[in-house]
């Protein structure tokens, strides 16, 4: 197993648009008003069939985690993001994940192990993670939608369950 996953040196970014350059590597919350829609991401599910983000999470929080089975960190915390999905499901956060750059066997595997059992979208190529600028290209990453839809908090790194649950409490207590 590997121990650390790929991921971009971190750089300063010019603004504080959730599109710009990527910075360092922890949390970034934006303010509603420089907020930007998420872009459209649609594909193959890891348990088959189809998916679509804005079909998953109309109206809701969405949490979208970028992940791999091995990836190290991702090994970490995705049993506490599969707890944390059930436990955040009554608040209307929905969580979806993107198995980046991994064979369907070993990501439903993991999956399974892991207790995500929300839906996953299967990224063979890499083609999701190119359509969110907001991210490194590398793993593990999240990225955090308002009601709206928009990118609300972007966490470049493996997530802690207090991250977690700081990021999320503030998007579930905005009106």
């Amino acid at each position: 197993m590997l121990a650390g996953c790929a991921l971009v040196q971190p750089r300063s970014p010019s603004s504080s648009n959730a599109s710009d350059s990527i910075n360092v590597i922890g949390v970034t919350m934006y303010p509603a008003s420089q907020r930007r829609p998420a872009p459209m991401l649609t594909g193959q599910m890891l348990t088959g069939g189809s998916l679509s983000l804005d079909g998953v999470g109309r109206g809701k929080i969405v949490l979208l985690n970028v992940w791999a089975s091995w990836c190290g960190p991702c090994r970490e915390e995705s049993p506490m993001l599969g707890s944390s999905a059930k436990l955040f499901a009554a608040r209307n956060v929905v969580f979806v994940g993107i198995d980046e750059q991994d064979t369907e066997a070993d990501g439903r595997a993991f999956a399974l192990s892991a207790g995500m059992t929300y839906p996953i979208f299967v990224d063979k190529s890499g083609s999701l993670l190119r359509k969110l600028p907001m991210l490194p290209q590398g793993i593990p990453s999240t990225v955090v939608l308002d009601r709206q839809g928009r990118i609300a908090a972007r966490v470049i790194g493996p997530l802690t369950s207090a991250t977690l649950k700081q990021v999320l409490a503030a998007l579930v207590a905005e009106s």
